[in-house]
């Protein structure tokens, strides 16, 4: 293993506790909003664990990543409504299980569409971080509460039980489960850091989805 497989242990490993706290089972459905490290992380998971997945993103890059790395059906959400596709799919029930991976700014629309993906009883998983300060989010606290909904908060990784989930994806990742190389999509020296973060930073142009700097 490489320090660049190795620079995807912190995202990874952020991914893997979202799962441990999900509940997930074998069979489950599973939507996952966002195709960014943590998404695709959390796809490579989620399908190593018997689910099918749905994964929504605005980005045909990215969609074309989580394809490859076998997800069951991708959603350009400005192409396709996300909720009839999921409900299209699961007997009009619904998903079992939501992971919110885009966080930051499009959190207010973000959140709101993973309560109308999940189905009655299910569960939303927040792993995409809220940025700084008060912010509104509107849900739907009606349907929430009446379909007893379950939103699970998840800040990034600690231990599983008494296992250090860094450790279980260092493991993850050496068995091939997690497949790092197919996450990298450009390399930089380190003088050219700024550069790095550019390109980072506007995926929507570069078509990054995670960037490397070499040592």
């Amino acid at each position: 293993m490489g320090f660049d497989d190795a620079a995807l242990l912190d995202t990874y490993a952020v991914a893997l506790h979202a799962q441990h706290l999900s509940g997930l089972t074998i069979g489950s459905r599973v939507a996952i909003i966002g195709a960014g490290p943590i998404g695709l992380g959390q796809l490579m998971l989620v399908k190593a664990s018997g689910a099918t997945v749905t994964i929504i993103d605005k980005m045909p890059h990215a969609l074309a990543r989580a394809a490859r790395l076998g997800a069951d059906r991708t959603v350009h959400s400005d192409h396709e409504d996300p909720e009839s596709v999921v409900f299209g799919q699961s007997d009009d029930r619904g998903a079992d299980i939501v992971f919110e991976c885009a966080g930051g700014e499009s959190m207010p629309d973000t959140l709101p569409l993973a309560t109308r993906l999940v189905r009655r009883g299910g569960r939303v998983v927040i792993v995409g971080g809220f940025d700084d300060g008060a912010i509104a989010v509107p849900l739907e606290w009606q349907r929430i509460q009446m379909s007893e909904i379950t939103l699970v908060p998840s800040a990034s990784f600690a231990f599983h039980d008494i296992h250090a989930e860094q450790v279980e994806v260092l493991d993850l990742m050496a068995r091939g489960v997690l497949k790092t190389q197919e996450l990298i999509t450009h390399r930089f020296p380190l003088d050219r850091i700024n550069e790095a973060f550019e390109v980072a930073q506007d995926r929507g142009r570069t078509s990054a989805i995670f960037v490397g700097l070499e040592i």
